[in-house]
């Protein structure tokens, strides 16, 4: 059904910058450890977008070649076992796990 989803965001104009801005504006919480429930949540809808961005042959290497990836790293460095970074740590592998496919 969303099959041309990922390119209609990927050239869709801040699109992309826009998704960015959502995932940078909870790394003070995460390096606070007061990343609350709901800013996981938003994030993980983020990350799920991003994965489909990853997942498509026509995005894949764009995504790759804007560094996006690197955007993910303090979702996976974080050492807090509490649920609203663990869903953090999952999606960043999901997105992770969608380039290598």
């Amino acid at each position: 059904m969303f099959e041309e989803l990922a390119p209609l965001l990927w050239n869709t104009a801040c699109i992309a910058t826009i998704l960015l801005q959502e995932i940078i504006s909870v790394y003070p919480a995460i390096s606070s450890l007061q990343l609350t429930h709901a800013q996981s949540i938003r994030v993980c809808n983020v990350l799920a977008l991003l994965q489909c961005l990853a997942s498509h042959p026509e995005t894949r290497m764009p995504f790759i070649n804007a560094n996006m990836p690197q955007y993910f790293y303090p979702f996976l460095q974080s050492t807090s076992k509490l649920p609203q970074f663990e869903y953090l740590r999952v999606a960043s592998l999901g997105v992770i796990g969608a380039l290598v496919k």
